[in-house]
């Protein structure tokens, strides 16, 4: 079926597609939302489709990565978001929304979440009859989330109310990606429509990933002051990470072992606290804060290929990309058994129940104090991970939105085609 008015995105979008990706985050916040929106729009310039990426403005404009030079990028009005700091969010705009997707003319509107923009960009799509594919990226549902922007607000009462939000946001949507198994059959059991989602391989630039030899690895160690043994989360240092919760149990690994460092990469607005915390404890020869590290320069660095493992105590995760990439260097992963990069972990981790620092403790030192379960976990999760390069996900991607295309076929578009 073709399009009929379009003729760029002919039978099931065969040839150059484009896209507009609305990116609720972006550059320089580095979030997973923002580095899922720079991974699609760059793999799929990569193989040869045009993308607008509409982004908040901030406040000195960003540096902008090669493979991002051939996109247009569009910043629109802003305002800093409170609760996560260096975050930026574009106010309601629709008119700005549809003058810029009006002159772009794409094929299909990409959003992420029923945020401002994200609004928007729905709106925009039923206006323009343009198909839309809405990404869920975040579980705004979850108690963290909830009560890191309300407090200590009826947690339940708001938990309803949400989710009232995400159905109308996600049912509105031509389609729904998710990257597990367990987020899709959580959002059918809230009432999303199941055959509009559609699961979806999560994207991960392999060919930027370096592994470092016995010597490298030393100096990386010796600059970032590691003991033998490293556990190491990646992610935004916010409440709805629980990290709380991983620094109480490293009391308890540091108990066991002397020779053993918990590495933080990364910053937010619980930094603080966790630092105080980490005092409290008694931590501070064991635990290091690497503040904020660009994610491109993260996972080129080396870094996570001097760790052992990669520890998340997070429930409020639909996916959890850095341990994904932390396992693509070999690491295998304790992870709290929820929602998310948790199915994935028979042949490359451990789980433990949510809030369980005893639980938590245990894992850790399981993997830390054996070699041949950490290599042979180690290596299941990289086999796991080297299936998700980003050069063959996006395929995926591609056919989902020429499925949507040719949907669209039959319906009059009010948008002149490019």
């Amino acid at each position: 079926m073709t399009t009929g008015t379009n003729p760029m995105a002919n039978k099931r979008g065969e040839g150059p597609l484009r896209i507009v990706v609305l990116a609720d985050a972006f550059l320089p916040y580095i979030s997973g939302v923002s580095v899922h929106c720079i991974d699609l729009a760059s793999s799929l310039l990569a193989a040869g489709h045009e993308v607008m990426i509409l982004a908040p403005r901030q406040e000195q404009e960003p540096s902008i990565p090669d493979e991002l030079q051939a996109a247009r990028i569009v910043y629109l009005p802003s305002f800093p978001v409170r609760v996560a700091p260096g975050l930026r969010m574009c106010y309601p705009n629709l008119p700005g929304v549809l003058r810029a997707i009006w002159r772009f003319r794409p094929d299909i509107i990409e959003t992420h979440a029923p945020s401002p923009l994200g609004f928007d960009g729905l709106l925009a799509s039923k206006l323009l009859r343009i198909p839309c594919s809405s990404n869920f990226t975040t579980l705004l549902s979850s108690k963290p989330y909830l009560q890191l922007v309300l407090g200590r607000a009826s947690y339940d009462l708001f938990e309803r109310t949400a989710w009232v939000l995400l159905r109308w946001f996600y049912n509105a949507s031509d389609q729904v990606v998710v990257f597990t198994e367990g987020i899709r059959q959580l959002l059918i059991e809230h009432g999303i429509a199941q055959e509009k989602i559609v699961r979806l391989a999560p994207l991960m630039d392999l060919r930027s990933m370096k592994q470092l030899d016995e010597s490298a690895r030393a100096r990386l160690k010796q600059r970032y002051g590691l003991r033998d043994k490293v556990a190491v989360f990646v992610g935004r240092l916010s409440p709805e990470k629980s990290l709380q919760d991983l620094l109480r149990a490293w009391v308890l690994v540091c108990q066991a072992l002397d020779d053993a460092t918990l590495l933080l990469v990364g910053d937010g607005s619980h930094e603080p606290q966790l630092r105080r915390l980490t005092q409290e404890l008694g931590l501070e020869e064991q635990v290091v804060f690497t503040g904020s590290i660009e994610h491109r320069a993260l996972i080129s660095s080396g870094l996570l290929s001097v760790c052992d493992v990669f520890v998340s105590p997070s429930v409020s995760e639909t996916f959890g990309l850095s341990g994904l990439e932390a396992m693509a260097h070999g690491n295998p992963v304790v992870l709290a058994a929820s929602q998310g990069l948790s199915e994935w972990t028979s042949e490359a981790g451990m789980l433990f129940p949510p809030g369980d620092i005893h639980a938590l403790c245990e894992a850790i030192l399981e993997l830390l104090n054996n070699p041949n379960l950490r290599n042979k976990l180690g290596s299941g999760a990289r086999r796991i991970a080297t299936k998700h390069d980003r050069e063959s996900a996006i395929k995926g991607y591609v056919a989902s939105y020429a499925d949507l295309v040719a949907d669209a076929g039959g319906k009059r578009r009010l948008i002149p085609s490019h």
